[in-house]
């Protein structure tokens, strides 16, 4: 099921307070505070030439419906998709009222035709919005406002399916969505200035590799399995816009076992 992505950002514009967080000038300073301080978004071709455009983050998660250690784990396992509006303030942001359904699927179904395909909808709506904007009108005055996709949210294994990355890193040279580390580097390196940052430019060609008799070859020594469907969104790229999930790698990851040895 997908919920159209328009009709529920025109009932979400209707309200003036949303309104004021979109036309609200925010103070510029060098601390990051919020996702639009840093330097994607001040870059970005669109957010970057207009103040009032509309910032969608989009989150994917799995969940299990039934009893996670009874008879039809995974049977009823549905995949969902939401998103909010990151012109929103961030305390205001976090609220459940403030996230909304796009689209729900059995995970099976999702891994029969793929993620991509349960994706298409919301990909078509973001490509609208970037090209041609949503007009509402309040109060009766009409107003045009234009958007573009910031981040895509998701744990490791969803932000790879989402990516086309590898699902399992044991099945790639490459390890990393974000940069070109393999597994002997994180032993032995541990700062960001040490690796080699992934590129849109980059990624392109990766993809185009992976094609004829080098597909298993490439795909293994830079960990793609494809290109994602997210790549025809504007002014967005999946090496650049899936974050990595601050909870499940730091939180319930190594900062536990960082705390153990202390």
């Amino acid at each position: 099921m997908y919920i159209p992505f328009f009709d529920t950002l025109s009932q979400l514009l209707q309200n003036k307070e949303v309104l004021r967080e979109i036309d609200a000038i925010r103070a510029s300073d060098s601390m990051l505070k919020d996702y639009s301080d840093g330097s994607l978004c001040k870059n970005h071709p669109l957010i970057a030439e207009d103040n009032r455009a509309l910032q969608i983050i989009a989150y994917f998660d799995e969940l299990e419906v039934t009893n996670p250690v009874g008879s039809y784990v995974k049977t009823h396992k549905l995949g969902c998709l939401f998103f909010t509006l990151g012109n929103i303030r961030p305390q205001y942001r976090s609220s459940l009222k403030a996230i909304y359904l796009l689209g729900v699927a059995l995970q099976q179904d999702i891994d029969r035709y793929g993620i991509d395909t349960f994706l298409k909808p919301f990909v078509e709506d973001l490509k609208h919005l970037y090209v041609d904007g949503i007009t509402i009108t309040v109060d009766s005055k009409a107003s045009t406002y234009y958007g573009a996709l910031i981040a895509f949210l998701a744990d490791t294994q969803a932000a790879h399916k989402v990516g086309g990355f590898k699902g399992s890193v044991s099945f790639a040279h490459r390890i990393c969505r974000s940069c070109m580390a393999t597994r002997d580097d994180t032993q032995s390196q541990f700062d960001e200035s040490q690796f080699e940052l992934r590129s849109p430019e980059q990624h392109e060609m990766q993809c185009q590799s992976l094609v004829g008799v080098n597909f298993h070859n490439n795909s293994v020594k830079y960990g793609i399995n494809r290109t994602s469907v997210l790549e025809e969104v504007p002014g967005f790229s999946v090496v650049t816009g899936l974050p990595h999930d601050i909870m499940h790698d730091l939180f319930e990851g190594v900062v536990h076992y960082e705390l153990k040895l202390f």
